[in-house]
């Protein structure tokens, strides 16, 4: 009789603490949505401690041996976060879009993937819808399916009308249909917006470059350069639109740029070296290379005494 009412004691203490775990759960879950965060984060999360607790039961801290994440309580703390309304940040949006994106550049098989994808749709297996839709998109743009991607990704502009990687895609779907003046029109109202984006003005001196416009793309990647200097891509590009401007000096001293940003400081030298033998420099631009090539040289110097220098 001893040993169970022992036993019952040590029940209802652990009924006890299970008690109040769950109450801790619940004003953690109520806390995360009255603060703007999705509350099933942490019934998901949950999800993974669990599994860690089978695959290295023998190795969790102390913590998780006298607080275990058991299926009960997952179970319990989903039912109480689907109590509220579903909530998405940008943030948790970009995530799955880059994962999206990811996948789907991985995936050789475009048209087996708009099927997956289709059927994950049908039976609502997924755990981002939108970022479903966006991988449609993106392989029925690899599929050639181009009117299909198109209509897709209207539908997520209709939704998302500032998600940057929809305006991309759809710029992109209108240049591979022939229409570059359309896409420009898009980006460049998507830049006014958003002029510190990476992927809008990249996309749009790409396709400038494509109609035959380099002094567009020239202006646009120059007043780019104000929020971010050191693209490599950005140099890259100036460099062709330089180029085919006739501007061979200015396209080898922006080709310098983008080898010194990947790390060839011989390559970006070499460039400087070229750029300077072009006929045709004023004064002050010959000058300003010069010093810059001094820059770089010393620069190489520098790195050649740091590794004699090494045992």
């Amino acid at each position: 009789a001893a040993v169970g009412g022992q036993a019952a004691l040590i029940q209802q203490q652990i009924n006890f603490t299970r008690g109040n775990e769950q109450e801790a759960d619940r004003v953690g879950i109520d806390i995360l949505a009255q603060s703007g965060y999705e509350p099933r984060a942490m019934p998901s999360f949950f999800e993974r401690m669990g599994k860690a607790n089978r695959v290295y039961a023998s190795k969790l801290p102390e913590f998780l041996m006298t607080h275990p994440v058991t299926s009960s309580r997952t179970a319990d703390a989903m039912g109480r976060a689907e109590q509220y309304p579903y909530r998405q940040t940008p943030e948790f949006l970009r995530y799955h879009l880059a994962r999206m994106a990811l996948t789907q550049r991985q995936n050789d098989r475009p048209e087996e993937a708009i099927r997956d994808l289709g059927q994950m749709l049908e039976d609502g297996r997924f755990r981002n819808e939108t970022a479903v839709r966006y991988g449609m998109a993106l392989a029925q743009i690899r599929a050639n399916r181009l009117a299909d991607a198109g209509a897709t990704l209207d539908r997520l502009l209709g939704i998302h009308p500032e998600v940057v990687e929809f305006i991309v895609s759809r710029a992109r779907v209108e240049a591979l249909q022939g229409d570059n003046a359309g896409a420009l029109r898009r980006l460049e109202t998507a830049i006014a917006e958003h002029p510190e984006s990476y992927a809008l003005n990249v996309t749009y001196a790409e396709s400038a470059l494509a109609m035959g416009e380099p002094a567009r793309s020239a202006a646009k990647l120059q007043r780019f350069l104000d929020f971010r200097s050191e693209e490599p891509r950005v140099y890259q590009l100036l460099s062709r639109a330089a180029g085919d401007q006739g501007k061979q000096a200015l396209g080898h001293e922006y080709l310098s740029e983008y080898y010194y940003l990947i790390g060839d400081l011989e390559g970006a030298i070499l460039q400087l070296e070229i750029a300077l033998k072009k006929p045709g420099m004023n004064f002050y631009d010959s000058s300003r290379l010069e010093s810059r090539l001094a820059d770089l040289k010393s620069e190489q110097d520098d790195e050649k005494k740091k590794g004699s220098a090494k045992p």
